[in-house]
């Protein structure tokens, strides 16, 4: 599984300036608000901005050029089938899941916290470690990208101008069963889809667990017609 995460702003700037002169530290430079990311099941070239030639994000590339992107993102391992819940727990923790946690391990939702920003996660809870998920000021699950862009609309027109904002989004989609509104569906033409370079009709070697989820979710041999969205959507309804 690939993973995409955009960091608008500076998200890791926290504590890392250099030291300002001290005639400076009275009226310190006001903290950014941040916005972090977090989607899997994309391809890396997933973004019109990354270089995708038919996809459309124009929302997504304006905040791109105004912030950074981890292009190396990738997951380490995973001791259980969904691969999701370690990758997110690292994320939180900074620590490889091989190495469990403890009690004592700073988590971000503390460094956040820590740090005087007021802080909202909204996005699903089933693939993710909801005690530290918890950890932030207000924790939601929209079900939906619309039902979490929702939540977190409210939280700054609740919060803006008290604390400096962290708004930390990890949406449903496009995670399997994919869903959109027929809108976006019909923006795109099948046939003008490129598949990844990567595609091949079987997999190429027997990883272990070639039958689970994610992987019936279409027929094999797979073929450049079942890997458009809407044959997706046809298969999870």
């Amino acid at each position: 599984m690939k993973y995409i995460i955009l960091a608008v702003l500076n998200l890791f700037a926290i504590g890392a300036a250099p030291a300002a002169p001290i005639t400076a530290r009275t009226n310190p430079p006001p903290r950014p608000n941040l916005v972090f990311f977090l989607a899997d099941d994309l391809r890396p070239d997933c973004l019109g901005m990354l270089g995708h030639p038919i996809v459309k994000t124009p929302n997504l590339d304006k905040l791109l050029e105004r912030g950074f992107i981890f292009r190396n993102a990738y997951v380490l391992g995973s001791n259980s089938g969904a691969v999701c819940t370690p990758s997110r727990t690292m994320i939180q923790t900074g620590i490889s899941y091989m190495r469990p946690a403890t009690a004592n391990t700073p988590t971000l939702a503390q460094a956040i916290k820590a740090a005087g920003y007021a802080s909202m996660r909204s996005g699903k809870y089933g693939n993710g470690p909801k005690a530290l998920d918890d950890q932030f000021d207000h924790n939601l699950d929209g079900l939906t990208a619309e039902g979490n862009a929702n939540n977190i609309i409210q939280f700054i027109q609740k919060n803006a101008g008290n604390k400096p904002l962290f708004l930390y989004m990890a949406s449903n989609e496009p995670h399997d069963p994919q869903f959109a509104t027929n809108e976006f569906y019909n923006m795109y033409q099948p046939e003008k889809i490129p598949l990844p370079v990567n595609f091949l009709p079987f997999h190429p070697f027997d990883n272990g667990a070639m039958t689970i989820r994610d992987e019936t979710t279409l027929p094999w041999p797979r073929t450049k017609a079942n890997h458009h969205p809407k044959q997706h959507r046809q298969n999870d309804i």
